[in-house]
């Protein structure tokens, strides 16, 4: 049959062959129709059938079999919401049943509404997308302060189903967690004292100003995890809050969530949680003696294990006794102080089985002699029985831990630090637990780090203590590190001491107290070859730089740039081929191809080192480019931390042949190659920024130092 022949189709349906309805009649260009409104659950056969132009209708042909609903879909899950600058994002699970269970075999669209308050009503009002496929939509809404809420309803086969709830979305982010949570005994009965430090981000990544922190949430319970009691503590700056009139002789479990200017509450970090034991008023019961204490002799020092006393509510403390012969509780020398040494029960308990402290400044090569009793918070204190005395021998042995020398001093707007290199040359393992340091400037020491993470800082976050900024000298308990017996000058642990005030020129004394005895080393830091802190007028080009592509000026006392882009200090060179360079970099854009980062030894467009990242996929490489040869690449690695328009410190260190990169301290490793990368093409050059395909890029707070400064050597 021809085409222009045929009229028109008819569609038959129903549940028996024998009694068939008429659905429709479709013109005869018509190849497709859906039959709604059929009842769930039952089978439907299914008729079309032919008709010509002179009005005869073919036999009816029976195609398919059916299965026919007019359930609905479900409605969408997991609908969730996220605010940023430029707008909200919104996501949620593909709808794949319909509200009998039935798996959809159909396209599935969806139309999302939005409100100004909860349970808005949807209709043609409120609707901003209709018939959309995708899981996710941007909503480009730009509100400060502003919460709106939205729907999302799921459609197929011409079948709307229930909407979601309301999906609430801020219009800016809430606060990040925050950080350095802890929780301590309070000073009296059924009291715990928790302490934080603010966040400095929201949970999308993007800066969070204390000023923009009107309070904190502390959240307390007697199971971890789950919280059932808060307080609110006003106030962007508190740090620290008292839990009161809680249960006596009870473990609370605590966290701590931000509130920033718009009221949007923070994230909780379960992993931060914290906890401490409440005390009681005084019992007039002698308490129980501690058990399984254990002794271990180290480098001037004795450490101490035992099972913490849970049984007695009113615990206070416990009487270390010490001497160098059996029976001996009159012992002196102890840096700690003389027999007895008072600990308090909640600062030395590590779990509910152990509890731990040392005795250090002792005499090496001599054999101690401890034991230790529980005091209850009486007046005066009820001392237990005595356990059975242990005994250790202080070491004799000196360890194998040498420093390679100080990198820089970085001077400005920074911290001040000191950065030096250390190499295990000893053949085995050696666990460093005290540092002790002496200088001569006033400039206190505020933190110390190993590799990137933090062994001890002043407010108590990393490492035993004392707490507070020290001067010279001290005695700090640090967070016990290995330096393993790999770590030798072929692959050094990187140390930074962090200082409030200028150390440049001075002479700093260390010795670490490890498992196998003392290290001693001295350290002489060098100071900066070249800073710029940029600052002056908006607009301007920054004073002691030459652009030598593009255009430059100061934006808010950072250098920034729109395009392809390079610029050079003036001290062309820095006078030889090692030193340290460190920026801190920030890009914005949309670009998938946009990329920053910094030029070493850069004579001109064609001849330098380049390290450049992109912050849409978080690639780094290390590239090289010499007289008219093609930009080669030397080394490349995938840093998913770096995505987004986050602030990220680089740092470069050239010497001779040597190559290594840090981001936000820590070492760049590259694929195949490890965190060294050699070549010797270029010997000298000065430093330049670099920007290419960016919307705009900042730059901030750039150090040129010597690398192992004052004569140093890396081997």
């Amino acid at each position: 049959m021809k085409f222009n022949d045929i009229s028109h189709f008819s569609v038959y349906y129903g549940t028996h062959l024998d009694s068939m309805n008429l659905d429709t009649r479709l013109a005869r260009n018509m190849d497709e129709w859906t039959v709604a409104n059929l009842v769930s659950g039952k089978t439907y056969n299914i008729i079309v059938t032919v008709t010509t132009q002179a009005g005869v209708e073919s036999d009816p042909c029976l195609r398919i079999a059916a299965v026919g609903t007019t359930a609905e879909p479900k409605a969408p899950a997991g609908a969730a919401g996220l605010g940023g600058p430029t707008g909200i994002n919104l996501g949620w699970s593909p709808v794949t049943e319909d509200t009998a269970s039935v798996a959809i075999t159909g396209l599935v669209t969806y139309s999302i509404y939005r409100g100004s308050a909860p349970g808005f009503v949807i209709g043609s009002g409120s609707q901003i997308i209709v018939n959309l496929a995708d899981t996710s939509y941007f909503d480009p809404i730009i509100d400060s302060c502003n919460t709106y809420y939205y729907k999302i309803v799921a459609k197929t086969c011409g079948i709307e189903g229930s909407p979601t709830a309301d999906i609430a979305v801020t219009t800016i982010p809430g606060p990040a967690c925050p950080s350095g949570i802890a929780a301590t005994e309070g000073l009296a009965s059924g009291e715990i004292t928790v302490s934080w430090t603010a966040p400095t981000a929201r949970v999308d990544g993007s800066p969070l100003n204390i000023s923009e922190i009107q309070g904190y949430y502390v959240y307390y319970s007697l199971l971890p995890g789950v919280y059932t009691d808060s307080i609110y503590v006003a106030g962007g700056t508190s740090s620290s809050h008292d839990l009161i009139s809680l249960l006596f002789c009870e473990t609370y479990y605590c966290n701590v969530t931000a509130v920033d200017q718009c009221g949007n509450g923070g994230a909780i970090c379960v992993g931060l949680e914290a906890a401490a034991r409440t005390k009681a008023p005084c019992n007039a019961m002698i308490p129980i003696e501690p058990m399984n204490i254990v002794i271990l002799g180290g480098p001037e020092r004795v450490d101490l294990t035992w099972t913490p006393n849970l049984s007695d509510c009113d615990l206070d403390g416990y009487r270390i006794y010490y001497g160098t012969s059996p029976g001996d509780i009159g012992g002196t020398g102890a840096n700690q102080g003389p027999s007895p040494v008072f600990v308090d029960a909640a600062a030395v308990q590590v779990d509910t089985n152990t509890a731990k402290y040392s005795l250090t400044g002792l005499i090496p090569c001599v054999e101690y002699y401890v034991t230790i009793v529980s005091v209850d918070n009486c007046s005066p204190p009820n001392e237990s029985a005595w356990p059975l005395e242990v005994s250790d021998m202080v070491v004799c042995g000196t360890c194998d831990l040498v420093k390679a020398c100080a990198t820089e001093v970085a001077e400005g707007s920074m911290a001040e630090r000191v950065v030096f290199q250390i190499g295990n040359e000893g053949g085995s393992n050696l666990t460093i637990n005290e540092i002790e340091l002496a200088w001569g400037s006033g400039a206190e020491l505020t933190a110390i780090m190993v590799d990137g993470m933090a062994v001890w800082t002043q407010d108590g976050s990393y490492g035993a203590g004392p707490n507070g900024v020290q001067s010279s000298p001290i005695l700090i308990d640090v967070d016990d590190y290995i330096v393993y017996s790999n770590e030798d000058f072929g692959d050094p642990v990187e140390m930074t001491l962090l200082f409030n005030g200028s150390a440049n020129g001075d002479v700093i004394d260390l010795t670490y107290k490890t498992n196998d005895g003392n290290c001693n080393t001295t350290l002489s830091p060098c100071g900066v070859m070249f800073s710029d802190g940029f600052t002056g007028p908006n607009g301007t080009t920054p004073p002691g730089w030459t652009p030598r592509t593009g255009s430059w000026n100061l934006q808010g006392n950072e250098l920034h740039t729109t395009g392809n882009a390079r610029i050079t200090p003036d001290p062309l060179g820095f006078g030889n081929s090692d030193y340290t360079v460190e920026v801190d970099v920030r890009t914005t854009g949309s670009s998938s191809t946009r990329r920053a980062g910094v030029y070493v030894r850069y004579l001109d467009t064609g001849n330098y080192y380049l390290i450049r990242y992109y912050p849409s996929t978080g690639r780094i490489q290390f590239r090289k480019k010499v007289g008219s040869g093609s930009l080669q690449l030397l080394g490349e690695t995938y840093n998913m931390a770096m995505l987004g328009p986050t602030t990220y410190r680089i740092k470069v260190s050239a010497y001779g042949s040597q190559f290594r990169v840090w981001v936000d301290d820590q070492i760049v490793d590259w694929d195949g190659i490890g965190t060294i990368i050699s070549d010797g093409g270029l010997p000298v050059g000065n430093i330049s920024m670099y920007a290419w395909n960016t919307g705009n890029v900042y730059y901030d707070d750039v150090v040129v130092s010597p690398t192992c400064g004052c004569g140093g050597v890396i081997p």
